[in-house]
């Protein structure tokens, strides 16, 4: 707030279909952990020659304002959207998805609003998939199965900012239907594909819209409402028209198996109700060898975060984009690391270990390069102009 793995043989991870038992052959838990399921690998730049347009990451805010949940993308060109009069998922398919998808609503932090998004049952115990920049920020996270059926909280398990992937645990659910995962490294381009998701943040029955593959590989560059950068990559590309809310939602295909993950939509104006003329999704094998390090505590990656994340104790103007100088305070938290090294609102954030920062993705990110119980350095300017620096200890901030 990419290299592909080798290709393996077709899996089901969660074993027999939407509703039954998961199968574990190998005993690494639900996601029946295989070698080649690991998390892609740092992000490469890749040129695409195309002008720039608007494209949005697909979380959506209901009320209010929020870094990081609405983002704004730079990227190439737009190209003719078509529709699909069919070759997606049949509807049967699609039926049998729909019972696994939920819809998840988050609290945002400081009364900044509601943030509404997609994300699919992985486990009969309620472990769901979704975008991290879905449930970033929040105080409280809500999830209702299938647009209609029971709410329940939900806490966040771990999560990957860079990749943009977040794994939460369902509170007092059980034997639930569950997504069948696919092989996204077994997909072409013009393979039919069908999005599922909770467009517009309306809930009720998951809309569902259906279109091809158009892209592989996909980078996109993403400008987010705090003026920050962030870069997603590897990523599928269709022309299935997908829209704000839709975020975390499963993209499926013909046989129903879910083969990525809806996160960004290019769209010809920045208005979250936009038509988009291509959408991307993350793909499902990238997610998957994410979710399983989670599942392991998170050890080995240094974008994996597991249980709360660390913080300081300050709160950022949502609507700031920072300055040339640094990140203005508009808030403190009583008693935490930031009060107790003298920060007060008004004051600016200039460095995180040396490292300056411009925005509050750029401090959000330095930050969570460390750990809970983590010492850094900050740096900050008073409302008079006048240095300070001080180290302070990382604590837990709110559940996501």
């Amino acid at each position: 707030m990419a290299s592909e793995p080798p290709s393996p043989p077709p899996y089901n991870p969660l074993g027999s279909g939407a509703h039954g038992p998961y199968h574990d052959p190998h005993g690494y838990g639900a996601w029946g952990y295989q070698p080649w399921m690991e998390p892609p690998p740092p992000p490469q730049a890749r040129s695409t020659g195309r002008w720039l347009v608007a494209v949005l990451l697909i979380g959506m805010i209901i009320g209010g304002t929020a870094a990081g949940v609405a983002l704004l993308v730079t990227r190439g060109s737009t190209f003719p959207f078509t529709t699909s009069s069919g070759g997606g998922a049949v509807s049967g398919s699609v039926s049998n998805v729909e019972l696994a998808v939920v819809d998840v609503t988050s609290k945002l932090t400081g009364d900044q609003g509601i943030a509404a998004g997609t994300g699919m049952v992985v486990t009969t115990s309620g472990e769901v998939l979704t975008n991290n920049h879905v449930i970033e920020g929040a105080d409280e996270i809500t999830v209702q199965i299938d647009g209609s059926g029971p709410q329940y909280s939900a806490n966040v398990v771990g999560d990957d900012p860079v990749h943009d992937v977040a794994l939460l645990q369902i509170q007092g659910a059980s034997n639930l239907a569950t997504v069948t995962l696919g092989d996204s490294s077994a997909i072409s381009v013009g393979d039919p594909v069908t999005a599922i998701g909770n467009a517009l943040g309306q809930g009720g029955t998951p809309t569902v819209t259906s279109g091809s593959i158009t892209g592989l590989g996909e980078t996109i560059s993403v400008d987010n409402e705090t003026g920050g950068t962030e870069t997603l990559n590897n990523l599928i590309e269709m022309n299935a028209q997908i829209q704000p809310g839709d975020s975390g939602g499963p993209l499926i295909n013909s046989q129903g198996k879910v083969v990525g993950m809806d996160t960004a939509a290019e769209v010809s104006t920045p208005r979250r109700n936009a038509q988009s003329t291509a959408g991307y999704a993350i793909p499902i094998n990238d997610a998957a060898g994410i979710i399983h390090q989670i599942q392991q505590g998170g050890g080995g990656s240094s974008t994996v975060q597991t249980g709360n994340p660390p913080v300081i104790g300050v709160e950022v103007a949502s609507d700031s984009s920072g300055s040339a100088q640094g990140v203005p305070i508009s808030g403190v938290q009583s008693g935490s690391p930031a009060q107790q090294a003298g920060m007060a609102a008004g004051d600016v954030i200039t460095a995180i270990d040396g490292t300056n920062v411009t925005n509050a993705t750029d401090l959000r990110t330095a930050i969570r390069q460390h750990k809970v119980g983590d010492e850094v350095t900050v740096h900050w300017l008073d409302a008079s102009g006048q240095s300070h620096s001080a180290q302070v200890k990382l604590i837990a901030g709110p559940p996501a």
